[in-house]
């Protein structure tokens, strides 16, 4: 179900009953994650940085001055180790055709763009709630602790304000990674922040089922891979358990949705007769 302004208008987020309940149902903190290093697939949020033809000289003398930055102690105190190792890779990289060069260029300009985006951009990763506001029972069983978990039930609208509501993403599936075209790797804080919107717009095919939506955000702590952000209290609307959540933590959820300050609806997740999709509005089990 969308709002008028094509945004779903209800943000999930499934996930294991652990200590972090306490964070969400209590602090209303839930985590963010650095896109470049905190996903289990390797290849989600990855961009590849194209080269322009340049000449072998012209590529060996750019990519030699990466690899010497990369030791990260001043020319005055390199040690014979590292001016051996800079000896070999200048070697290895005489030894390379043009296009060989151009890759190593890309990839090498990849990287570097990746750690500047890592020490300022997190995101959060949602499901969008369709319209017949059913809940995805794959999703359920890969986020959601094999259904022992819970799902989390935001409003968008009062989750993201208007003025951030253009920020949010919804994830494009696709064959290939999102490319640019460059030649360096020296961008204004403007053309980093639109390389990483492009960024965690794309994922593989393969994901569709997710129907993902992406909220990035500000980095607190750079060097950290995971760290958590507020949410407004009255974003979190309802806790779906699992298929399989147990009596004992669905006791433990219900204690602390009752120490919450501000209403919140439990549910319990039942099969739709037919189906493999499951509903949770009509069987509430906490009001």
């Amino acid at each position: 179900m969308m709002t008028d302004n094509n945004f779903p208008k209800t943000l999930l987020i499934y996930s294991h009953i652990n200590k972090y309940c306490v964070d969400v149902i209590l602090r209303n903190r839930f985590a963010v994650t650095d896109p470049t290093r905190g996903f289990n697939d390797p290849l989600d949020c990855y961009i590849e940085l194209e080269t322009i033809e340049s000449e072998k000289k012209e590529l060996i003398e750019q990519l030699m001055g990466m690899f010497i930055l990369g030791i990260a102690r001043p020319t005055a105190e390199l040690t014979q180790k590292d001016h051996s190792e800079i000896q070999r890779e200048k070697k290895r990289l005489n030894d390379l055709s043009v296009v060989g060069l151009n890759k190593e260029f890309s990839k090498s300009l990849t990287k570097s763009i990746r750690k500047k985006l890592s020490s300022f951009l997190r995101i959060r990763c949602f499901s969008a709630l369709n319209t017949e506001k059913t809940l995805n029972n794959v999703v359920f069983s890969h986020y959601g602790d094999s259904h022992r978990g819970v799902c989390y039930l935001f409003n968008t609208e009062k989750l993201v304000p208007v003025n951030r509501r253009q920020s949010l993403t919804e994830v494009k599936y696709c064959c290939k990674p999102p490319s640019f075209i460059s030649k360096t790797d020296d961008y204004s804080q403007e053309e980093l922040n639109n390389i990483g919107r492009n960024m965690i717009s794309v994922k593989h095919q393969a994901w569709n089922y997710e129907r993902e939506w992406r909220l990035p955000v500000d980095a607190e702590f750079p060097d950290r891979i995971h760290e958590t952000m507020e949410f407004p209290s009255n974003a979190l609307e309802g806790v779906v358990l699992g298929l399989k959540t147990t009596q004992e933590d669905e006791e433990r959820i219900i204690t602390l949705v009752k120490t919450r300050p501000s209403k919140l609806k439990v549910y319990r997740a039942i099969q739709i007769h037919g189906s493999f999709d499951l509903k949770y509005e009509n069987n509430p089990i906490f009001e």
